[in-house]
């Protein structure tokens, strides 16, 4: 994952107020989120 990918990642985990959610918004394994 690179630095966009995991800004993305961490932008979305803010918005949704879980890692698992996020995950799922960009197609992504729980385990990349975490």
């Amino acid at each position: 994952m690179d630095r966009f990918d995991s800004m993305r990642l961490f932008t979305r985990v803010v918005e949704r107020r879980s890692f698992t959610a996020a995950a799922a918004d960009l197609c992504l394994p729980r385990s990349s989120a975490t």
